[in-house]
């Protein structure tokens, strides 16, 4: 267990000096409040009791705990989505992809209006959606409209420099890969070419 949060330790990282565990979790929460050292305030059993520990922690010393991940990995949950209905457990290591194919709970966003339905909703919604996303939503405009309208935003002639913006980055992601990670380039762009011709 985090000897920060009390829950279970993700990404346990362990301090050499005392041996208390922390998850990634709590270790992202100090970094985002410029934290880099604290005491530890996991607790130790002693004669006298229970007594907080005095070990002073650098978050730049911490590493993580392979032995103790393992652990942890192999550890039976229940599904994030259990107050939701979903009754199903499984090992921690499993949970993602669980939720990323298997949940019927879980939210998933309508590829024409964008907004969320559980996974058991979806097929029927997007069946019926009358939303229409704008043409460069595959580079990252959230602009959609229904039937009849322009578009949230005015439509595509109106955010020309909107979506010109989009086209840039995207194109300057696309050239960082090719140069450095040739295989990566041209899997990208075979599957932007998929994502291409499925819009037609």
């Amino acid at each position: 267990m985090c000897s920060g949060c009390g829950k279970l330790a993700v990404n346990p990282h362990t301090v050499t000096e005392c041996g208390h565990t922390y998850g990634k979790g709590a270790l992202d929460a100090l970094s985002k409040e410029g934290i880099r050292e604290f005491q530890c305030v996991g607790h130790d059993i002693d004669s006298d009791g229970k007594e907080q520990c005095q070990s002073i922690v650098r978050v730049s010393d911490l590493k993580i705990n392979k032995a103790v991940e393992r652990g942890i990995k192999n550890k039976m949950v229940f599904c994030p989505n259990k107050e939701k209905g979903c009754q199903a457990t499984m090992k921690l290591k499993e949970e993602e992809n669980h939720l990323k194919t298997q949940c019927q709970y879980q939210n998933e966003k309508c590829r024409s209006c964008n907004k969320l339905f559980p996974r058991s909703e979806l097929a029927l919604h997007e069946s019926s959606c009358t939303a229409k996303r704008c043409v460069f939503s595959e580079v990252g405009c959230g602009d959609v409209s229904s039937p009849g309208e322009k578009g949230q935003s005015g439509g595509v002639m109106a955010n020309v420099g909107v979506h010109l913006a989009l086209l840039y980055q995207r194109l300057a992601a696309l050239m960082s890969i090719a140069a450095f990670k040739p295989r990566e380039y041209n899997a990208a762009l075979t599957e932007q070419n998929k994502e291409t011709e499925g819009n037609y």
